[in-house]
């Protein structure tokens, strides 16, 4: 029995397996046809993703705070929460980056 008909399709057959699939319309073109735009952009792209480098500037700040204005305890209580929450903002906006852009 032949499995393929003329224009290319499986026939159907019992088994799930050979059941013809049928092809998509509109469907996205391969991941392999890139266009000059996009492959400028990806090259663009390349450099180190400072976003995700900014947790290695305050992350040792937060202590050092802790340590530095021990004997002012408002002024290192303001400053160390203002901080977190600077942090905890920027996590957010990694997370939910689509939501905070303005255009």
């Amino acid at each position: 029995m032949e499995l393929v008909n003329p224009n290319g399709h499986l026939r159907p057959c019992k088994s799930w397996l050979l059941s013809p699939v049928p092809p998509l319309k509109g469907s996205m073109a391969p991941s392999s046809d890139f266009s000059h735009a996009e492959a400028a952009e990806n090259r663009r792209r390349r450099g180190p993703p400072f976003a995700l480098l900014v947790p290695l500037i305050y992350a040792p700040i937060l202590p050092l705070i802790r340590i530095g204005l021990r004997h002012k305890p408002v002024l290192r209580d303001r400053l160390f929460f203002g901080v977190l929450a600077g942090a905890f903002a920027h996590g957010t906006y990694l997370v939910y980056p689509h939501q905070f852009r303005v255009s």
